[in-house]
Order: structure tokens, then sequence, then C-alpha cells
């Protein structure tokens, strides 16, 4: 079994693993769905989008937890091409999703751009394709939360509260200027939870960062928004990991707060495209 085999499997186990801790933690149901497309192309048809739209027509709403595209390609081309094209491919679907069901630039979408569909028997033109993925709680277990948002939480802070730890999440990347986790985040998502399960009685705020050396930013600006946005998929996450909304909030920082002032390649650029979670404690 090749390098490639061998990684594929172990993502698809923890996946696999993922999607069952779900299940059992919050009777989540799944909602699928599949579009394909043309040779070399991401653009979604007219009949592609018709049923799309056909099957949003239900869309659960606010039930809706995450909502997951996974990007396909044939093994035309290279590697690199497909797996680009594979990307290119899931955001067309996230920006249909959110025309037809109006979703803000906020909402947590997971992309998880897998390139080529070399293991698959299945004819090339099969293999041109985004699945759509809604995961959402079961209506007979729906119960009304009250949610703690970010500003009436932070005005009852007590004084006493003090840093614990600060852990950051060194796995977790997103695609270049966009709020959305890298297919390789998802897989690495279960064991920081095992290590944040042990402060769940904590408070935590999730901060996000982004890699910008210019100048300040200010807190109008497109990035310093991203920074929140990215904190904000997060947030999500560990909520639907079964964290309690009480005790987390979520806060974009810009790049007030750059590891590396100058980075000089592409992995110290990601080290200022972080997100870290501060634990706290109380005297």
């Amino acid at each position: 079994m090749n390098f490639n085999n061998s990684l594929r499997i172990t993502c698809l186990l923890v996946c696999f693993n993922f999607i069952i801790f779900w299940l059992c933690a919050q009777q989540i149901q799944y909602d699928t769905s599949t579009v394909y497309f043309s040779f070399n192309s991401y653009s979604i048809s007219e009949k592609a989008l018709s049923n799309l739209q056909s099957q949003l027509k239900n869309f659960p709403g606010s039930a809706v937890k995450t909502i997951t595209i996974i990007g396909y390609t044939d093994t035309t081309g290279s590697v690199i091409y497909n797996a680009a094209l594979s990307l290119k491919r899931c955001v067309s679907v996230k920006e249909a999703v959110q025309h037809i069901t109006r979703l803000g630039n906020n909402y947590p979408f997971v992309i998880m751009a897998y390139g080529e569909d070399d293991q698959s028997l299945l004819a090339d033109s099969l293999k041109r394709r985004a699945q759509l993925v809604l995961s959402s709680i079961k209506k007979e277990n729906l119960i009304p939360v009250a949610i703690n948002t970010k500003q009436n939480k932070d005005s009852v802070i007590r004084k006493d509260r003090v840093i614990d730890t600060v852990i950051v999440l060194d796995n977790i990347y997103f695609e270049p200027d966009m709020a959305v986790l890298t297919p390789g985040s998802m897989n690495a998502f279960p064991n920081y939870v095992s290590v944040l399960k042990k402060y769940k009685n904590n408070d935590m705020e999730i901060g996000g960062h982004v890699n910008h050396t210019d100048s300040k930013l200010k807190e109008t600006d497109p990035l310093f928004k991203l920074s929140e946005q990215r904190a904000k998929v997060v947030y999500q996450y560990l909520l639907d990991f079964g964290f309690d909304a009480a005790k987390l909030t979520y806060k974009g920082y810009g790049n007030s707060h750059l590891v590396i002032a100058k980075p000089a390649n592409e992995d110290e650029k990601r080290k200022n495209m972080r997100v870290e979670i501060t634990v706290y404690t109380y005297r």
C-alpha cells in the first residue's frame, strides 16, 4: 500500500469516527446531495443549479449545525492542478448554497478539496463532483437554548479571572483569505477536542488572527473581520462537539498579535494566520 493510499484511508477513518462522535453526542442527521461538473470546469450548470435549488427548498435553517462540501476531480491533469480545481468546485457550490438559502458569509462552511478521485471505480463524468453534506439536529431533539453573545458575555466577566493557559491550534489552517478550513484541519480537530475537554468547565476565548504586515488593521477592515469569522468557525465546531456555549466566546484580533513580524515563507505566514484558545481560571 503506497503512502497516498494510507493517507486517504487514515483520513476516511478519522472522518468516520468524527461523524460517529457527532451522531452519538447530538443525534445529528445528515442530508447529502451531489453536484456534477463538466470536464475541466467549476461552473455549475443550469440543470445542476436547478437540482440544488430543489434539494434545498426545505432547508432546515437554524437546525443546521454545519455544511460540509467535499470536492473531487477525475485523474486527467496534474495532482496540483486538480487539487486547485476541486477547491474551486467546492467554492462554487458554497456560493450557490449561500445564494439559495441566503446564508451570510459568517456561516461555518467546511471545505474539503480532495482533488483526484483515483480510488473509486466511477466513470470520469461521475468523479467530477462536489458532495454537499448538511448536518442538523433532528427536529424532535431541538430545544431552545439561550446562546451568550460576545457582547453580553464580556459584560459579566469577573474581575478575578486570569489566564490559565493558551492553546495554539497549530494544525488548524484556513484557505487564503477565507473562513474555510483546509481538508487536513478537519482531521486534526478531534485531537484538540481531547485536549480541551479537561478545560470544559473553564471559560475559553477563541481568538482569530490573520497575516497582514503592511499596517495595523482597523476593525472595519475586511481582513480584521476575517479574523473574527475564522474564530467563529472554531467556536461553532466546539459547540458541535458538545462544549457549553455559556463557557465559550470568540473574538477577532486582526493582525495586532503577529507571531512573526516579517514572514519570509508560507510556513511563517501560516503561523500568523492562526487560531488560539485562551483558557481562563479564577483566583
